[in-house]
């Protein structure tokens, strides 16, 4: 069971209910249930730990108990489903489940368990460099480096791609001032890892990119090299042959 479970693991429904809950398939992305409730039958008291897709096979009214014994749901309140229907639903706490129709309640459940264990994470970070001139700056970038552009938003504002990663480009006034200090303290506007180095730099000589610094062993076991694109911005490249 997963370590953000609140209750105790003997709540689970496979555990506290088994007489209402069927395994069918589990592996660590899902579990799959079937649950049969009869006419008339009440579970004892249980929870799902994971959000679900549930099929419903068939259709009864129930109602939907806390672990204190105080209704959640009477869907005889509510439109019914015509089944068979596909549902979502949230994770449950501790409840109970009374079938108070004149059917069987059938369904099945498929819970998953990669909702509960997901975590948000970074899934792209890139560059923004001010241009003087977009389409100037685009052609750059296509030709002599080889992404790849979409059309540009409002005409000043394009995304570039290569190899999955993505490179802005905003036409926008810079400040000279501070251009000319970058320069002359080597900042740099963005840094690539490439694998193939060797390669790559002698693609970029070959386009006819403007080196600023040409491709050396750095102290790290590396290579790097430095270009700068038509509207001053300083790019590292390394990595590995």
């Amino acid at each position: 069971m997963a370590a953000d479970w609140p209750w105790d693991e003997s709540l689970d429904a496979l555990a506290a209910a088994p007489a209402h809950h069927r395994l069918v398939f589990e592996n660590a992305h899902v579990r799959v249930l079937d649950t049969r409730i009869a006419p008339g039958e009440r579970t004892p008291v249980h929870a799902h730990r994971w959000p679900a897709a549930h099929y419903v096979v068939s259709w009864s009214d129930f109602v939907r108990r806390d672990a204190d014994d105080a209704m959640l749901l009477d869907t005889r309140n509510a439109e019914a489903p015509t089944a068979p229907e596909a549902l979502w639903g949230d994770p449950l706490p501790p409840h109970s489940l009374e079938n108070v129709g004149a059917a069987p309640l059938h369904v099945i459940s498929t819970e998953i368990k990669a909702a509960a264990r997901m975590k948000p994470r970074l899934t792209s970070l890139a560059p923004q460099l001010l241009v003087d001139d977009l389409q100037r700056a685009i052609a750059y970038y296509r030709d002599v480096l080889g992404f790849s552009f979409g059309e540009a938003w409002e005409g000043f504002y394009a995304i570039g791609q290569l190899d999955g990663l993505e490179l802005h480009l905003k036409e926008a006034p810079r400040n000279p001032a501070e251009r000319a200090h970058r320069r002359q303290n080597e900042h740099i506007d963005a840094a690539a890892g490439v694998d193939g180095i060797d390669a790559f730099y002698e693609r970029c000589v070959a386009k006819g990119a403007k080196i600023l610094k040409p491709l050396a062993a750095t102290e790290w076991g590396t290579k790097d090299f430095y270009i700068e694109d038509p509207d001053g911005n300083v790019i590292s490249f390394g990595g590995s042959a």
